[in-house]
């Protein structure tokens, strides 16, 4: 099962009830990104690294996976975070705002607009292209801003045909317009060197239900490409 473009209008109706959803959550909220970290072998293959620019895209009301990464490395780098609602998350007093101070930087525009003038030496892509518009463009663009030899981290909860028959409700989550499989998105991060790559299978994954798979991957932006 392969969505990975939607209009504007069914994007923009997701935006609204992801808000609306955590608007109001506990700000000890994990989000899951304790499971993300322990499943990413504790981001292990960052010690010793050195970023100078770090970026999560779509990092909503408590940018857990940034401070989780943070807690890997050595020195902390400039901090780049970008969510359409990040100004809604920092105003409803999300903890997001602790990271705030003057080597942080925030960025609103969407995955697929989102235009820097400076390179990342990481960028953070976990549990995001579920809900954007427009995959190819937010990988496009990923892949731009990233320097060469700049590592991604990406996870993604993947959906195929079978999804369909065990949770029926896929096809109207009005907060997850966006489904694709791993064949599908492994084309996209073949322009990058692996460091590694992790598939979970249904039993293993957040929601069995909904997900024959997880992919969690890291690999280093080609110099060649």
């Amino acid at each position: 099962m392969n969505i990975i473009t939607t209009n504007k209008e069914t994007w923009e109706i997701a935006q609204q009830n992801e808000y609306l959803v955590w608007k109001n959550s506990p700000d000890d909220c994990d989000d899951w990104n304790t499971w993300w970290m322990r499943n990413f072998d504790n981001y292990s293959f960052l010690k010793n690294k050195t970023f100078e620019n770090y970026m999560e895209v779509g990092c909503g009301p408590y940018a857990k996976n940034t401070i989780n990464i943070l807690s890997v490395l050595d020195k902390k780098p400039n901090i780049y975070l970008n969510d359409t609602l990040l100004s809604e998350y920092i105003t409803a007093n999300k903890s997001v705002k602790n990271l705030i101070d003057k080597n942080t930087h925030l960025y609103t525009q969407s995955l697929e607009d989102i235009n820097l003038d400076v390179k990342m030496d990481c960028v953070v892509c976990i549990n995001v292209l579920s809900h954007v518009y427009n995959v190819n463009k937010c990988m496009d663009n990923i892949f731009k801003i990233l320097n060469p030899n700049g590592i991604l981290i990406f996870g993604e909860d993947l959906t195929n045909e079978e999804d369909l028959i065990s949770a029926p409700e896929i096809l109207t989550d009005k907060m997850h317009p966006i489904r694709f499989n791993e064949e599908e998105i492994r084309q996209q991060l073949n322009t990058y060197d692996t460091m590694m790559y992790k598939t979970l299978n249904r039993e293993q994954g957040r929601n069995p239900r909904a997900h024959y798979k997880t992919l969690l991957f890291a690999g280093k932006k080609n110099e060649v490409l």
